[in-house]
């Protein structure tokens, strides 16, 4: 790890990467500075925080499972993601900060086999107008409403569990 870390940020070439063995802050903060990376997948992580100014480049990411993250704020602050989904981020249950977020057109907010995600309300979604996928995938949603989902049409795809009463959906 400590040498990827090393090697990474010199990378200028790389625009997609795809991490399956688990990142831990170090790697993280070391795939931030790569200079010109468009597309991130991580499969899991321990990451605490994330550091968006270094990932100002970044139209899609997928960060797979981190628990450990305490705040989705920064990933607010990425203006250029056109694609985000997350899974288990169990700290976390007001997603409202990804509503600056207009330019999305998929987002994923999904717990995992294991671990359901919480979250708060959908609400802040509605202002996601571009939105043509989003997937809930073993999330809970406190108030049990998907209406602000009504407003969203450009919506092509959405994946929910089947726990949804069916005048919600």
């Amino acid at each position: 790890i400590k040498g990827w870390s090393e090697i990474l940020p010199s990378l200028e070439k790389v625009e997609l990467l795809w991490v399956a063995p688990k990142v831990n802050q170090s790697l993280f903060n070391a795939i931030s500075r790569m200079p010109n990376l468009r597309g991130l997948w991580i499969k899991h992580s321990s990451i605490k925080y994330v550091e968006a100014a270094m990932l100002q480049s970044l139209e899609f990411l997928w960060l797979g499972s981190s628990p450990n993250l305490s705040s989705i704020q920064p990933l607010a602050d990425i203006k250029s993601l056109r694609w985000l989904e997350t899974e288990n981020l169990k700290l976390i249950s007001n997603f409202s900060p990804l509503s600056c977020l207009e330019e999305l057109v998929g987002l994923g907010i999904n717990g995992s086999m294991w671990t359901t995600q919480r979250v708060d309300s959908l609400s802040a979604l509605a202002k996601l107008t571009k939105l043509r996928y989003l997937s809930l995938t073993n999330t809970r949603v406190t108030d049990k409403s998907l209406k602000p989902l009504h407003r969203l049409q450009s919506l092509e795809t959405l994946r929910i569990a089947k726990w949804w009463p069916l005048d919600e959906v």
